[in-house]
């Protein structure tokens, strides 16, 4: 082989190779990215890839943050939001004097305190927030969608609650979304229940005292507490569905009478509303005109509603539990509720409440004025092989859409309902 020739083959077969390592490095091998740092707050953060095998959900983005865009498709009217399981969701409405701007939706990653978002009329969401605080077994959203109460049990199995504020440039554009750190606050140790006022802006707080408890007022930051009342017993739950009326529920069992009962935070003044009744739970409208409530009937709950002009309760062809409806605050006597195709026989709440038991739900409007009832969400239009134990319905400011979760496997889901 003539020497010319030799260098020319061997000139092509270095230039190949040059080629290939360089494709290798420039475009296959990618940096992970970091991890493990930690945050001021003293919660660690976790960047890097979403899809890193802890359990957190893909994250397809269109409007800021990194993801796949999903361009114009098609929101269909039921949504699956969250494939892992969420530890509470809340709007956010965004007001513009040009324009009408979609409810966003607000929910917590259960296992990592993560925060997402996205809208009603896209299928993009973006995480705003990687603050890593593990096993929330419960999230309250505050503050128009721009905080939450986080609750989670300690190693010494006190339960600790953690006011974060969300930064508020998270939905300043559909263009901009860096993940950012949150700012907290941790609120009074031992909170057995949390209600949070209909302007979303303060809290009614159950305090666990040695022998007794007590009921606590404060800004959702924990901030200007006020005592408004105290009771021996301990097992309650609360509900503010009225500027001037907190319900407090004696904790129902399917063998025990139970008790509801109205609070005024600014008086103090305390009445019972309805008694006696076992396994009974109630939910009040939002204009305190009606009491939805369920007691146990054997082995089976019955459904009624108590008018409280007439102070005459009568019995609802439907059979639910309150804890899987939400009254509307547009509509008077408007009910959305998730109702069983079939009630197994068990005792209730109880059973339902400890999970020995589920419903597979369709999703019903209730006009308690007419007596109109319609289906909203039929098991046809349900994923063929899914099941929905619907439990904390949650609409939005315009009743466009509705949240909830499924208890099954405590997925979010959305629903256009107009």
């Amino acid at each position: 082989m003539r020497k010319s020739t030799f260098i020319i083959i061997l000139a092509l077969v270095l230039l190949i190779i040059g080629i290939f390592f360089g494709y290798y490095f420039f475009f296959l091998n990618k940096p992970a990215g970091d991890a493990g740092t930690e945050s001021q707050n003293g919660f660690p953060n976790i960047g890097g890839n979403l899809g890193d095998g802890t359990g957190t959900q893909n994250d397809e983005t269109g409007f800021g943050g990194t993801g796949v865009n999903q361009g114009e498709a098609v929101v269909p009217r039921l949504r699956q939001i969250s494939d892992v399981p969420t530890a509470g969701m809340a709007f956010k409405e965004v007001s513009s004097a040009r324009e009408k701007i979609p409810s966003y939706i607000r929910w917590i990653e259960r296992a990592t305190g993560h925060v997402y978002e996205t809208r009603t009329d896209t299928l993009n969401k973006r995480r705003i927030s990687n603050t890593t605080i593990p096993k929330i077994y419960e999230a309250v959203g505050v503050d128009n969608g721009g905080g939450f109460v986080l609750r989670y049990l300690k190693d010494d199995d006190s339960i600790q609650s953690y006011y974060i504020k969300l930064p508020e440039t998270a939905t300043s554009s559909l263009t901009q979304g860096v993940e950012k750190p949150v700012e907290g606050t941790f609120l009074q140790k031992n909170i057995l229940g949390l209600a949070v006022s209909p302007a979303t802006n303060r809290l009614f707080s159950l305090i666990k005292n040695e022998n007794s408890s007590s009921g606590i007022v404060s800004e959702t930051n924990g901030a200007k507490r006020v005592s408004v009342w105290s009771s021996p017993a301990v097992e309650w739950l609360v509900n503010w569905p009225e500027e001037k009326t907190i319900i407090l529920n004696t904790k129902p069992s399917a063998s025990t009478p139970g008790f509801a009962y109205t609070l005024n935070p600014q008086t103090f003044e305390l009445r019972e509303i309805i008694g006696n009744i076992e396994g009974l739970t109630t939910l009040l409208s939002p204009d305190k005109s009606y009491l939805f409530y369920s007691g146990n009937n054997g082995n089976s709950p019955y459904l009624r509603i108590l008018d409280a002009k007439t102070h005459q309760s009568e019995n609802l062809s439907l059979v639910t539990l309150p804890e899987k409806c939400a009254w509307s605050t547009l509509s008077k006597g408007l009910l959305y509720c998730a109702i069983p195709k079939t009630i197994p026989a068990g005792l209730y709440p109880d059973s339902w409440y400890e999970g020995s038991l589920s419903f597979d739900d369709e999703l019903w409007s209730i006009d308690v004025v007419t007596g109109t009832t319609k289906v909203v969400l039929s098991k046809n239009e349900i994923p063929r092989g899914s099941s929905f134990d619907i439990t904390n319905p949650v609409l939005n400011k315009d009743e466009t859409y509705l949240l909830f979760n499924n208890k099954n496997d405590l997925t979010l889901w959305g629903l256009r309902l107009k």
